[in-house]
Order: C-alpha cells, then sequence, then structure tokens
C-alpha cells in the first residue's frame, strides 16, 4: 500500500508541475490545459487521501475482531481498486472536454470537424496531422478502451487486444472477461496521461 501511496504523491506533483508550466504561457489555448491539470492535481488529491485513510485504518484494525478477514480484506481491496478506477475515468473524460476546446479553436491545424467530436477522432485526425505518431495513436485508443470498458461494460472487455505502454504498463483485454492488471495499474497509466497530454497540448498549441 505506501508505494502505491507514493505513486499518488508521485502524480499529484507531475500534475502540479505541468499546470504551472501552463499557466506561464500566454498563447493559444492555455488556459484550458492548466485548468486540466489543476483539475487532474484535485482528482489525484482526493484518490491520495482515501487511500491513505484506508492505509491509516487497516493499520488500527484487528483481524481478530473481523469473522471472515479474507472476505474484509477482499471487499477493501475492492474499495481500493474503484477509487482508481474513478480517478483514471475523471482525468480521461477532463481531457477530453479540454481536447474537443483545443482543436476547435486550433482549426489551421486540425481542420473543422463534423458532428460531435470525440477523443478516438481527435487522435486520429492528431495522427493525421502528425501530431502524434501512429504507435502514441495507438496507445491513445488502448486507454480509451479501457475508460470505455469500464464506464459503459461494467470492465469486461468485447474484444483481446493488447497495448504496450512501456517495460512496467501493458494493457490486455481479453473477449468476454474483466480487465485485470497490476496493482500499479492506474497510477501508471495515469502517469503516462499526464505525460502524454502535455505533449499533446504543447503539439496542437504550437508552443
Amino acid at each position: 500500500m505506501d508505494d502505491l501511496i507514493k505513486l499518488y504523491w508521485d502524480l499529484r506533483s507531475t500534475a502540479e508541475k505541468h499546470g504551472d508550466e501552463f499557466s506561464k504561457i500566454n498563447l493559444g489555448n492555455n488556459e484550458f490545459a492548466a485548468s486540466f491539470f489543476n483539475m487532474a492535481f484535485n482528482d489525484i488529491t482526493i484518490t491520495l487521501e482515501i487511500l491513505d485513510y484506508y492505509n491509516n485504518l487497516w493499520m488500527k484494525l484487528n483481524p481478530k475482531n473481523f469473522s471472515n478477514v479474507d472476505k474484509t480484506r477482499d471487499q477493501n481491496s475492492q474499495r481500493i481498486i474503484l477509487i482508481q478506477k474513478i480517478c483514471f475515468i475523471e482525468i480521461m473524460s477532463m481531457f477530453e472536454f479540454t481536447a474537443k476546446k483545443v482543436v476547435i479553436q486550433n482549426e489551421d491545424i486540425f481542420e473543422k470537424f463534423k458532428g460531435r467530436i470525440y477523443l478516438r477522432q481527435i487522435m486520429k485526425r492528431s495522427y493525421e496531422r502528425k501530431v502524434i505518431d501512429k504507435a502514441r495513436q495507438n496507445q491513445w485508443n488502448g486507454a480509451l478502451e479501457l475508460r470505455n470498458t469500464l464506464v459503459h461494460n461494467n470492465g469486461i472487455s468485447d474484444n483481446d487486444k493488447e497495448y504496450v505502454y512501456s517495460k512496467k504498463l501493458t494493457l490486455s483485454f481479453s473477449k468476454g472477461e474483466m480487465t485485470r492488471g497490476h496493482h500499479t495499474l492506474f497510477p501508471l497509466l495515469i502517469n503516462w496521461l499526464l505525460e502524454e497530454t502535455r505533449k499533446w497540448l504543447r503539439s496542437a498549441n504550437n508552443f
């Protein structure tokens, strides 16, 4: 649990650092960028506070006071996973909102979209306009796949797919099965999300 909390402390610092960076830029749509990182900072802080609460609570509890210790531990673990899922989903959704604002105000780069704009479309157009490369577009598709599976399908995948982000982070989907991963899956993915968002925002705004 301590290593998990440490990862979220690092994420909090990253969000704060990137937010400060964009708040100092007086060009383009930096207000959307700075706001995104500020909102991410708040979501990560809430997640961190809940993780810290459970960590402190568990250290004070006596296992002998519970009739079924294994069941209680599993329930607590599910709560820990849930708050991390919420944090990831929130940050993905906030970035989608931010990205829509950015592409609308940068039609010289992205051209005009027809109809409702979705993040998958934005990343496809980003690849076509050389804002990102093919590997990054594929990674964004993986993050979107996870977000949509968690929100719309109770975490159960409709496909057999794998997305590689780094030596420590791979998203694996198996059709008909609930998406699972190492306990550091969400913080590692959120870290990727924060770093790639920063790169995309700078490239999309030409600064």
